[in-house]
């Protein structure tokens, strides 16, 4: 049932998965969105959802509905337009990474809801298949917006729009300052401590999926390299289908002062422990919301030289390298050798959050384009986008 003069607000994600990036910064969005303004509901359209996860969401008053499990598309789609239609939902947000969003605003189409789509990876794997990219660009006319995570990533979606490429924009991710913060000389020696990790031992860690694309076998082929450096622990965190693979590597390697934490509930603690940060994942990451995280938290950051990497982080706010092991181990070195360049990037990494990755900044453009939308009252009436959401984060 509606509640009285609230805006019916549903966010329609494939998976509610344990320490999905997504899900995280789904939920980070929704809980921070004004109650007094918006009802929130999340719909899952694929897979069951975590409990823990679910629970989470349901705890900050938003709403979590599980499709009935189909596996055909067509039923599964089906279910998705009636819970649409039946429930009288005002603006409709679509996450997703596959081909699955055509389908989704299709559904939002014939239920006369209006659709806004964040896409969350920056690849176009779209290129070669015609048809999808024809089909991508009619659905665009009848999209309210289409959000990228970053400038990249609107600059491939942008390919993919024949028409009214001004709908797609940028709402960069973004993460809560207050709870990634830099740490205390104390803070990074008790948090050392708590991973099991000797306290005067520089700490290089990261973390995410334990997924092909993330390439953490570069951090334990680089470790590899710096392992007469005695006074050096890495430290991984995440979990998922290669973590023993990677395990056996570490092994295999010899590698003595290496950690697998798992999945972490308390992933600012993480951070706190660091003394650099590494991140190695290819050409498919969106954004990159660890190193968001890495940098609001004071830590130096090394980056594979990706060309969205560089824009997301900015050049002269990390150490940029080759994606290879040497690479890596090279620019690991610069920032655990050179104190003063350590102390430089930590400060113009925190700063670059401030500006640019502020999760309240992202929920206050966020809330004004679902306010928009609900003001236009029709699609075409809205001539106003712009290629970012008013940030100046280049």
């Amino acid at each position: 049932m509606r509640k009285k003069g609230k805006i019916r607000l549903l966010h329609i994600l494939p998976f509610l998965n344990k320490g999905g990036g997504t899900e995280n910064i789904v939920f980070d969005l929704l809980s921070r969105l004004d109650p007094a303004i918006f009802e929130k509901q999340v719909c899952v359209t694929h897979k069951p959802a975590d409990g823990l996860q679910a629970l989470k969401f349901k705890t900050a008053g938003i709403d979590v509905f599980e499709l009935p499990r189909k596996e055909n598309r067509r039923e599964r789609f089906a279910g998705l337009l009636k819970y649409l239609r039946s429930n009288d939902f005002d603006i409709a947000h679509i996450h997703t990474y596959d081909g699955n969003e055509n389908h989704a605003r299709f559904v939002c189409i014939l239920a006369g809801v209006p659709a806004i789509l964040t896409y969350d990876h920056r690849f176009a794997f779209w290129n070669d298949k015609p048809v999808f990219n024809l089909v991508w660009s009619v659905l665009n006319l009848f999209t309210y917006k289409n959000i990228a995570i970053s400038d990249t990533c609107r600059d491939f979606r942008k390919q993919c729009c024949f028409w009214q490429k001004d709908k797609v924009i940028t709402v960069n991710n973004g993460v809560d300052l207050d709870v990634f913060s830099p740490a205390s000389s104390q803070e990074k020696r008790k948090f050392k401590i708590q991973y099991g990790i000797d306290p005067g031992d520089l700490v290089v860690g990261a973390a995410g999926r334990l997924v092909e694309v993330k390439r953490f076998d570069m951090l334990i082929k680089a470790a590899k390299l710096m392992e007469n450096r005695k006074n050096i622990t890495f430290i991984i965190a995440g979990s998922g289908h290669l973590e023993g693979s990677l395990k056996r590597l570490a092994g295999e390697l010899g590698l003595k002062k290496i950690r697998f934490t798992g999945w972490l509930n308390d992933i600012p603690s993480f951070y706190k422990a660091l003394d650099a940060y590494l991140m190695s994942s290819e050409f498919h990451e969106g954004f990159g919301l660890v190193t968001a995280e890495a940098m609001a938290s004071g830590v130096p950051v090394v980056a594979i030289n990706d060309p969205n990497h560089m824009k997301v982080i900015n050049p002269g706010h990390a150490i940029f390298v080759v994606p290879t092991p040497r690479g890596i181990s090279d620019g690991i070195e610069k920032i655990l050798d050179n104190r003063q360049l350590a102390l430089e990037l930590m400060a113009k990494g925190r700063k670059r959050a401030e500006e640019c990755f502020d999760i309240n900044r992202a929920v206050k453009e966020l809330e004004e384009i679902y306010l928009s939308a609900i003001r236009s009252k029709s699609f075409k009436k809205d001539k106003a986008g712009d290629n970012s959401a008013n940030h100046n984060c280049v």
